[in-house]
């Protein structure tokens, strides 16, 4: 009884942790980042060491393809936070033995990210969707706000995620990064809203809308 309470706690605390970040994501005005300079392989690490924990139990391998070294100026709580969601959404995707690829690539002045798993796809009407925040889909389960947050990090830096399906089956998430972001007179980084933004008030539990997956 007590392991399963423990569970229950943790897993409502992390939904009140996602919603949160939402919410301070997506309030109105400007919002100022945190960048420093960074090794994305540091900030990688501790995420792709949390995916062989998880992975092991169902035997999935994460394949990273990428440079050794990779500097990145950027707020690394908001990447961390991006890039475990997408990782974790690709690991709950992923059938017993499967992989997840993962592939990062250096371009002038951009680093791309492909996180690509082996799962059973989206229904191609409802791809542009899957960054909204309460959509889900009816296997996975799930609040669908991970990859909502991820948007939302990832725009905040000057960049550019989206989905598309892979040929054979399986889901790929891309994301485009600049190197370093833009900053003001004062050093500071900002963003605009994102737009369609709405609040989210965490003394209401929200109505998830979900999505297919292809089978």
């Amino acid at each position: 009884m007590l392991p399963r309470m423990d569970a229950d706690i943790a897993r409502t605390d992390h939904l009140v942790g996602e919603i949160l970040m939402l919410a301070r994501l997506e309030r109105g005005g400007a919002f100022a980042i945190k960048p420093v300079a960074i090794d994305l392989i540091d900030l990688l690490d501790p995420i792709l060491r949390d995916f062989d924990l998880e992975g092991q139990a169902r035997g999935v391998r994460l394949l990273y393809t990428g440079p050794d070294r990779q500097e990145l100026i950027c707020d690394p709580e908001l990447l961390h936070r991006a890039f475990d969601n997408i990782i974790r959404n690709a690991l709950r995707y992923s059938p017993d033995d499967g992989t997840v690829d993962f592939l990062v690539t250096q371009r002038a002045g951009r680093v791309d990210f492909a996180i690509s798993d082996i799962g059973p796809g989206i229904d191609p009407a409802q791809i542009s969707n899957i960054f909204q925040a309460f959509v889900r889909d009816d296997v996975g389960g799930g609040a669908g706000l991970g990859l909502a947050i991820a948007e939302n990090a990832v725009r905040l830096h000057g960049g550019k995620i989206w989905a598309n399906n892979r040929v054979g089956g399986g889901l790929t998430i891309n994301c485009s990064l600049p190197l370093a972001p833009h900053t003001n007179s004062n050093g500071i980084v900002y963003s605009k809203p994102w737009l369609g933004c709405r609040p989210v008030m965490i003394d209401s539990p929200p109505c998830a809308t979900c999505v297919n997956r292809n089978h």
